[in-house]
């Protein structure tokens, strides 16, 4: 319990880790690829308001740039001020330096999209050959902005045809990408090294809880043993009364509320100790097959006393590996819990098989009513779905308890599922 306790301590931590850089480098990511599609669509724009010709550095590209002798006091605070205008103008962080850091192709089209002229002198891998290629390809999907190989491409529509850029993002795509990549690395980092912490404190942390179990379980060990020694003379004294002649309704009553409580007890002491006597489980291999018959030939006495019946569904010499004593406690669990629940003359079905590399026993029997709410907290200890009819049938909500304990120091699962609310099946995978 305590080994489980603690890697469900360091799967919480980590998973909440998890979350929070996946959330945190995920804005990172998308807000900078957001921002890089901004910057690449403003270019596109730019580029088809200038006719598919950035300006350079000369400044009689640029309209209305005064033309100035640099020694000048106002000339570079003219050139400034234009330039600023003229960016603000485009929406874009341009420069009489843009041109040449820009990598671009352009094609004119008429009204009717045949090709007019075509511009290749601001990029120097690209052909014009290989250009036409990658306008035909771009018209022949008929769209108007998307992405062809290390190029983004927009059609935009003026009033004497059409004008296809296609721009260079190689570097925008390998940034990304390097950001992409770098930001991985150091979550991985990050999540191994925080891996490492927690697996070193979790001991410390989880260790009140640990406390407060073994506090617990101390508890409940120490009370059960003094309380059997008065059960024990009462149960001694309903015994002589009753070979004393004095075997009335009241002496019965009490012999059959003092047996209850011996088992009440049992059954804590067994809750308590099952953690601890995990360690030190008598493993071996055994006839499962042949313990689960032994149990339905047992219990069915029962049920015939009770108006039931037991159909079990056993496949023969099933071996299996593990506490041969624990394993019949928890097949007499769910037997003893079918009979109890089940609604009369109900025929309670068993059946074991083999699923894939895991073994699998499951009891179903009819019973009243369930809420499938219920189902979710029935292996809680002292759980009972219908309290009246829990008082008559003499269940506490431990067994249930010690069965999903059971189960779980042999490393298996076990679950409780109703398909019509008229039924329920616990299975049982080791």
């Amino acid at each position: 319990m305590i080994k489980k306790l603690q890697r469900r301590f360091i799967f919480i931590c980590l998973a909440s880790v998890l979350a929070i850089l996946i959330v945190f480098i995920g804005a990172i990511n998308i807000s900078t690829a957001y921002s890089s599609k901004k910057d690449i669509d403003n270019m596109l724009s730019t580029i088809n308001r200038f006719g598919g010709d950035l300006p350079g550095a000369n400044t009689d590209s640029f309209p209305n740039m005064p033309v100035e002798d640099e020694t000048s006091p106002g000339s570079r605070k003219n050139a400034r001020e234009s330039e600023s205008a003229l960016g603000s103008r485009d929406n874009s962080e341009f420069d009489v330096e843009t041109k040449y850091k820009t990598r671009y192709f352009t094609i004119e089209y008429d009204l009717e999209k045949n090709m007019v002229e075509l511009n290749t002198e601001n990029i120097v891998a690209v052909t014009e050959e290989s250009a036409v290629d990658y306008a035909d390809a771009v018209m022949s999907k008929g769209k108007t902005y998307g992405k062809q190989g290390i190029y983004v491409y927009e059609l935009f529509e003026n009033q004497d045809g059409y004008l296809l850029v296609f721009l260079d993002c190689s570097s925008e795509i390998q940034n990304l990408k390097d950001l992409m990549l770098k930001s991985n690395l150091i979550a991985l980092a990050a999540i191994a090294l925080l891996s490492v912490i927690i697996a070193l404190v979790s001991p410390k942390a989880i260790k009140p809880f640990v406390d407060n179990m073994e506090k617990q379980k101390q508890f409940i060990t120490d009370a059960s043993h003094e309380i059997k020694t008065p059960i024990a003379i009462i149960s001694a004294n309903a015994d002589v009364l009753s070979l004393s002649g004095n075997d009335n309704e009241w002496v019965r009553s009490i012999k059959h509320q003092t047996n209850r409580l011996s088992e009440l007890v049992n059954d804590l002491v067994a809750l308590a100790k099952l953690d601890e006597e995990s360690k030190h489980l008598v493993e071996k291999e055994f006839n499962l097959s042949k313990s689960v018959s032994e149990a339905v030939e047992q219990f069915s006495t029962l049920a015939e006393i009770e108006g039931k019946t037991i159909t079990a569904n056993i496949q023969p010499d099933i071996i299996y590996k593990g506490d041969e004593k624990k394993i019949c406690q928890l097949e007499f669990i769910l037997l003893d819990n079918a009979i109890k629940y089940s609604t009369p003359e109900d025929n309670i079905s068993v059946s074991l098989g083999i699923s894939g590399k895991n073994i699998v026993l499951s009891v179903e029997n009819k019973c009243e009513d369930i809420n499938k709410d219920d189902l979710k907290h029935i292996f809680d200890r002292f759980y009972r779905a219908d309290k009246s009819r829990s008082r008559k049938t003499g269940g506490y909500g431990i067994g249930l308890s010690l069965a999903n304990a059971i189960v779980e120091t042999h490393h298996g699962t076990i679950t409780a599922k109703s398909k019509d609310g008229q039924s329920v099946v616990f299975t049982v995978t080791l």
